[in-house]
């Protein structure tokens, strides 16, 4: 894993990095590989947040 690897992984939370990690060194990603995959990891718990926060407006209002 190189230096450039671990910063495509910076922005992901502790359990994601490990994950992210494990895929690394298991899968051999390139780096622009773990940066595709960060990035899917961060819109995934985007959209995620995002539901959230409707399902608890919907809620309050309902």
């Amino acid at each position: 894993m190189s230096e450039r690897h671990g910063r495509a992984m910076l922005d992901l939370d502790e359990k994601q990095q490990r994950e992210m990690l494990m895929r690394v060194v298991n899968e051999r990603l390139t780096v622009r590989q773990t940066e595709d995959e960060a990035a899917g990891f961060l819109v995934d718990h985007y959209r995620q947040s995002l539901l959230s926060n409707e399902l608890k407006e919907t809620a309050r209002i309902s």
